[in-house]
């Protein structure tokens, strides 16, 4: 018998396997970034506009001037 992963746990790994890529340590913005990818998932939008929500979130946090230094910036396309 087959069964489907749950996605939320899928949607969980791929937020925290990309915000580990970013460097980014702190459980925080891994924590609410999460959260709003799942949020936006449960109200129906798919998987990559989830977790596209999440990366934006993270993006935005390590461009925030109180972070700076807090993470490993790679360059991003």
């Amino acid at each position: 018998m087959l069964t489907r992963p749950d996605p939320e746990a899928e949607i969980t790994e791929a937020v925290r396997g990309w915000v580990h890529w970013m460097g980014v340590d702190e459980p925080a913005p891994l924590g609410v970034a999460t959260q709003r990818a799942t949020e936006a998932y449960r109200q129906g939008a798919t998987m990559s506009d989830a977790c596209g929500l999440a990366r934006a979130f993270v993006l935005s946090w390590l461009r925030h001037p109180a972070n700076t230094g807090r993470a490993f910036r790679r360059d991003v396309a």
